[in-house]
């Protein structure tokens, strides 16, 4: 018998357990759902591979078996959505991890105890999540803190926001916060600018200063997993101390490991590449056959009993999917060094597009040729790095740093030029692109697809679906921007945009996340016009981040008041200053009609402006009429709700705005008021 079934049954549950989550994750329910359901898939998973195992069953046989489950699992369950609670919370607590992006720091809070009582009052996790958008703090892993902020609860899930804290002890955990430190200042004294940020990216795992530039550039063409600390960069390290150390001191390779670990911040891409080598070692000493499916399966869910770790994460998710795809499409035997390194590059972009179009609604096709290329920079500039930290050649080290930088601008350059940097789909089906996926995984792998009629089979199914473009509905959405303002009108053939900006969310993730994965969600081209109600940044400040991406334009005065969207009837209205000479009060109005539909899309008018603009506008009733000034003003607003009667209330606005001081006024007249809090609202319907 073999010694080591106990790990088949583990691949089985751990399989079965990922692609569950990754079908999960792209289904269209609330995430509170998953958030729910999630605590029960691990251990199922386990159990029909224990059944599996008895009976016995096939592995390939028992994931299909765990994937034909999803029919069952599709039937939302019935839970009532409540919206975001938030309340004031002091705890002390230690830190555990710190993760440092460009505009905010991601603390995990552990041994938390309640100062005030709010904390008990909620939940009782043994971790937090805290957000700080202090991105110079000086917290160390292991300080003991006493952390003040907002706890946002969404679900079952809570989050720590706008962190702020007072050490309670100079004591750090251990004497590697001090070599951390050191470090940090070795490698500010060694460089500046662009490649003081690359090397605290490479050695820290602190991207807050990487220039905007280039990590633009790297995040466009899907190359941003490059500049984290992560599984390809724990390799290159334990290869160098293969080579590095003698017999006699290799067992020094592991502790050395674990100290670069914990000088990253020991996050959970650092914390899951550690656990595969020491599972490979330990596999290797045990001199019995282990397969790279196995350690990956024993990794995966030791991660899930170890970790408190939010369900099917995207880090987890596309992680563990681009590494099974790597190991089960690779061909050591028959590859050369430059095949075998495409092969890779092939294998990880497709088994992770279906996912990262899901999320954002592009696809980065020159990730697959850029990322082998930019991987060997990633490569030379970490050695660089170690090696100036080691030897006395600052000069030598920032010059080369400097022109792997410049070379790497020129080839962005370049590639930006060329079309579908990145390629926006936002109207390609999902289930298309995955179908496109798995037919290139299979012509990839070693038992790939057998004869040549079945390859180009394959590959003309493959285009056929990437070429499919279902129409989206007509119709009208604003998306959830917080405080802020993001409405898209579909119509035929094109869309046109009604303001672009948020107080609350940061413009990288306004576009990036939120307002293509609308456009995505409801299969619509992204708007090349846009219209603004006025110049407030919450209202524009997305539209540089979106203009970096595609080539959109501001219409003129002229051109919006001829402004046409078939089947729309679009009429403008120019809302003309009132006493106050706002810009709010001289902002665009619009009357949109279809059929017996009609919906009025206002900015932030209030006062004389809305009594200005109800002697203009004919009177309802209407469908939908947005509340102005994101439902946090009521003067004027009476009058215009009778004067056009609308069926629904909408509000963008942020759980930082309730109550909104027009849930009164919509209450009194018995008309629902509806938010973007949570999600986005939509009017959609189709044409005959």
């Amino acid at each position: 018998m073999n010694s080591w079934r106990q790990l088949n049954l583990l691949q089985v549950a751990f399989f079965s357990y990922l692609a569950t989550g990754l079908c999960l994750f792209m289904l269209p329910w609330h995430r509170d759902y998953v958030g729910e359901l999630c605590l029960y898939l691990s251990p199922t998973c386990l159990i029909l591979a224990i059944l599996g195992q008895w009976l016995f069953i096939d592995i390939k046989l028992m994931i299909v078996v765990a994937m034909a489950s999803l029919a069952y699992l599709h039937q939302a369950p019935v839970v009532a959505i409540h919206p975001p609670q938030q309340q004031p919370i002091e705890v002390e607590a230690t830190v555990y991890s710190i993760v440092r992006h460009v505009d905010y720091v991601q603390v995990t809070l552990g041994d938390l105890s309640s100062v005030n009582g709010g904390y008990s009052a909620m939940a009782y996790p043994t971790r937090l999540r805290a957000i700080s958008n202090d991105i110079y703090c000086e917290l160390v892993i292991g300080e003991r803190i006493r952390a003040q902020g907002i706890l946002k609860r969404k679900g079952r899930w809570l989050s720590l926001k706008k962190l702020s804290y007072s050490s309670m002890s100079s004591r750090r955990w251990l004497p590697f916060q001090e070599l951390r430190q050191l470090v940090q200042q070795k490698l500010s004294a060694l460089y500046s600018d662009g490649e003081l940020g690359i090397a605290k990216a490479l050695i820290l795992a602190d991207k807050s200063s990487l220039d905007d530039l280039l990590q633009s550039g790297y995040r466009n063409f899907g190359l941003l997993h490059l500049l984290a600390v992560s599984g390809m960069h724990f390799w290159l390290w334990n290869a160098f101390l293969r080579r590095l150390l003698s017999y006699r001191l290799h067992w020094l390779r592991i502790p050395l490991l674990v100290l670069a670990a914990l000088l990253a911040g020991f996050g959970p891409a650092v914390s899951r590449a550690l656990g595969f080598i020491v599972v490979r070692d330990l596999a290797a000493m045990s001199q019995r056959g282990f397969s790279a499916l196995n350690l990956i399966a024993v990794v995966g869910i030791g991660e899930l009993l170890l970790f408190e770790n939010s369900p099917f994460g995207l880090g987890y998710l596309l992680s563990y999917t681009a590494t099974i795809a790597i190991i089960v499409c690779s061909d050591k035997k028959n590859d050369s060094s430059l095949k075998a390194t495409m092969r890779c590059s092939w294998a990880a972009f497709f088994a992770t597009m279906p996912l990262i179009h899901h999320l954002q609604a592009t696809i980065e096709f020159y990730s697959i040729i850029l990322s082998p290329v930019f991987a060997l920079f990633t490569t030379a500039r970490l050695f660089i790095v170690l090696a100036s930290m080691l030897a006395p050649m600052q000069p030598i080290s920032q010059w080369l740093l400097a022109s792997i930088s410049y070379i790497e601008l020129k080839i962005i350059t370049v590639c930006d030029m060329l079309p579908g940097t990145p390629f926006l789909a936002t109207t390609k089906s999902e289930w298309a692109i995955t179908v496109v996926a798995i037919i290139a995984l299979l012509l990839a792998t070693p038992y790939r697809l057998a004869t040549r009629r079945l390859r180009v089979a394959g590959a003309t199914t493959a285009l056929l679906c990437f070429s499919y473009q279902p129409t989206g509905p007509t119709g009208l959405s604003m998306v959830n921007a917080g405080h802020g303002l993001g409405v898209i009108i579909n119509g035929e053939k094109s869309a046109v945009g009604f303001d672009l900006g948020s107080k609350t969310l940061h413009s990288k993730h306004l576009v990036n996340s939120v307002y293509f994965k609308e456009l995505q969600r409801n299969r619509w081209p992204v708007p090349k016009r846009f219209v603004f109600s006025h110049r407030d940044d919450d209202h524009i400040n997305g539209m540089p981040e979106l203009k970096r991406r595609l080539d959109v334009t501001e219409l003129s005065h002229d051109q919006t008041m001829a402004l046409t969207l078939p089947p729309w009837q679009i009429k403008v209205f120019r809302t003309r200053g009132g006493l106050k000479h706002t810009a709010n009060d001289t902002g665009y109005a619009l009357d949109l009609r279809y059929e017996q539909h009609r919906i009025i899309v206002l900015g932030d008018q209030d006062g004389s402006a809305l009594f200005e603009l109800a002697q203009r506008i004919e009177a309802g009733p209407v469908d939908v009429m947005l509340s102005p000034h994101h439902g946090l003003s009521t003067d004027g607003l009476a009058m215009l709700v009778e004067h056009l009667r609308p069926s629904e209330l909408w509000a963008s606005c942020a759980i930082e705005n309730f109550p909104l001081p027009a849930q009164p006024i919509a209450d009194h007249y018995g008309i629902p008021l509806l938010h973007t809090v949570e999600e986005p609202l939509r009017y959609l319907f189709s044409i005959d």
